[in-house]
């Protein structure tokens, strides 16, 4: 038996977004729907900001941008094993296997069949029901497939909303005897972000471990090699159709070696569902397969490195008019917010400062709906408060 663990995979991405918004007003991504949404940056004044954050729960400050990315998955595998062009025959001395074209009438030769045994193939997997936009996972069983033979056997039709659960790798057993099985592993990645126009990098690398054979790893003995295609979906529905899948990138094949690295690098534009399948395959249908080689292992570690947006701190000046008294309406109701105060022709500005977008939902949650709330609020502008004070615009609401 042989047994594989696959896999490593790596991204990074970089999006682009542009500020079109006034340097006083508010700009806001606002989602259109709560089911996949697709975001649209707007500008708004401060005190229409709390209608945006208290009903549109996925709306937030700043541009729009990959925000909340979420991981690629393990959502699919399979296997297949087609036959031989021709059988190989073999004899054994000392525990030692020596080829031969024929047996003859030799008693100690043994003939392995073109016709390749591939009930004998096989992985075995646990896998889910998945929403990769909210990362829940339900119906979580276990599950055997055996390899196809001329086309492969996969663990489902339905990948987009399926996760295998890989914590210690997918693991396939390869139980017959002549080195030419097929196996894959597909990592999904869903635009769960909303975002429709971005660019994003994806840097793939796996690395191979194996026990040897007279010296020979498993890879070098089934002379195994590898490859990564990518494709992807540029306008899903919520429904899986592989025919309107796009192949972006093939790398071909390469010969997969214990210790090495394979890596490559590649761009996504605007897509809203990829497909990284990597393939392994063997050439050396030729030999058989040494007894004990069981093991072959891809180290498993699969991130997002994602470039950090600078949220916070999140300026704010508060301008109120003064009452004929010389106060001012109402102190804005979270005193850990507020930096420094000062009276000018008329207004008082209260510079506010939050430490990101939850800190500031956070105050118009909490405080939005209150009946002073668009009073306190009805001047106030985005920024540093001007020394001059007063509303930005001169006559009343910006």
């Amino acid at each position: 038996m042989l047994k594989l663990i696959v896999a490593l995979f790596i991204f990074s991405f970089t999006a682009h977004a542009g500020n079109s918004c006034p340097s006083y007003k508010a700009q806001v991504c606002h989602a259109g729907s709560s089911v996949n949404p697709h975001y649209v940056d707007i500008c708004v004044s401060f005190s229409a900001l709390w209608g945006h954050f208290t009903t549109d729960e996925y709306d937030y400050y700043g541009p729009c941008r990959l925000k909340n990315l979420k991981d690629p998955y393990v959502c699919n595998a399979g296997m297949r094993h087609k036959d031989a062009q021709t059988q190989v025959c073999y004899t054994i001395e000392n525990d030692e296997i020596h080829y031969v074209n024929e047996c003859g009438d030799s008693y100690n030769c043994y003939c392995s069949p073109a016709e390749v045994a591939n009930q004998f193939d096989f992985f075995s997997y646990v896998l889910g029901d998945f929403n990769p936009f909210d990362e829940s996972i339900q119906n979580v069983r276990t599950q055997n497939t055996s390899a196809g033979k001329d086309t492969y056997n996969v663990a489902t039709s339905n990948p987009l909303w399926t996760r295998l659960i890989t914590d210690n790798g997918l693991s396939f057993n390869l139980g017959t005897e002549r080195m030419n099985g097929e196996y894959f592993v597909d990592m999904c990645w869903v635009n769960t972000t909303g975002v429709d126009q971005y660019s994003l990098d994806f840097n793939i690398n796996s690395i191979i471990e194996s026990a040897e054979h007279n010296g020979d790893s498993y890879p070098v003995a089934s002379g195994l090699v590898t490859k990564f295609q990518l494709l992807c979906d540029y306008n899903i529905d919520g429904q899986y159709n592989s025919n309107s899948l796009t192949l972006v990138k093939d790398t071909g094949y390469s010969s997969f070696s214990v210790g090495s690295f394979f890596g490559m690098n590649y761009k996504v534009e605007n897509a809203e569902y990829c497909i990284l399948r990597q393939k392994l395959m063997e050439t050396k249908p030729e030999y058989l397969r040494p007894h004990d080689l069981k093991k072959i292992v891809v180290q498993n570690n699969m991130k997002a490195e994602v470039q950090e947006y600078n949220e916070g701190p999140i300026q704010i000046c508060n301008v109120q008019a003064n009452k004929k008294n010389g106060t001012i309406e109402s102190t804005p109701p979270m005193t850990d917010v507020m930096k420094f105060q000062f009276s000018n022709n008329g207004y008082t500005c209260t510079q506010l400062e939050f430490r990101d977008t939850d800190h500031l939902r956070h105050y118009l949650v909490t405080y939005g709906k209150q009946n002073e709330f668009l009073k306190i609020h009805q001047h106030d502008y985005v920024g540093i408060c001007n020394n001059t004070c007063g509303p930005i615009h001169g006559n009343g609401a910006n």
